[in-house]
């Protein structure tokens, strides 16, 4: 033991320590920040520009297509952005309140 360089750390002490499971967790934790992250930069491009689709935000985020779907289904059920079009030829755009073709009525 003594003259040893060994990495005490509490997670190896545990009887049944799995390092993948460890890793995994981490990784995940990881994926939401990313996806948060991402989210904001799609809005942030969606300020600058009319619209996005899935092969855009693909490229300015990282994340895969399906990822990116998520993404959009999230913020258009908080009502940020609106789609139009289907599937491939799927685009979004900000919504924008208080114009008179949005507003129902």
């Amino acid at each position: 033991m003594l003259g040893e360089s060994n990495e005490l750390r509490n997670r190896y002490c545990h009887i049944k320590y799995n390092e993948k499971v460890a890793i995994k967790s981490q990784k995940s934790s990881d994926n939401v920040a990313t996806k948060e992250k991402s989210s904001d930069i799609i809005l942030n491009y969606l300020k600058e520009n009319d619209s996005i689709n899935n092969s855009t935000a693909r490229k300015i985020t990282g994340l895969t297509a399906p990822a990116v779907r998520k993404i959009f289904k999230k913020l258009e059920a908080e009502g940020l952005i609106a789609g139009t079009g289907e599937n491939k030829n799927r685009t979004y755009s900000l919504k924008r309140y208080g114009r008179r073709d949005n507003n129902p009525g």
